[in-house]
């Protein structure tokens, strides 16, 4: 995703409360985005991590998911 946008040019079209309330819009917009990109990386990280520690070892597996369990709590 490419959060690069050149509203530079605007300046000249628009008064200064239009573009400063454009530029708020589009600061809104990427950081929704970002944290949405975090959120999903990290839920599929953790996922994986999941799946790795059930394959390798089952007791330590259900040691790690009893107290995430209880940390959700």
């Amino acid at each position: 995703m490419n959060n690069d946008f050149d509203i530079d040019w605007l300046a000249d079209i628009l008064d200064i409360k239009d573009y400063r309330k454009l530029e708020n819009i589009i600061l809104q917009y990427s950081s929704r985005n970002d944290e949405l990109l975090f959120t999903l990386g990290f839920k599929y990280a953790w996922s994986l991590f999941m799946e790795c520690a059930k394959g390798s070892n089952s007791a330590n597996f259900t040691k790690l998911n009893s107290e995430t369990d209880s940390a959700k709590q």
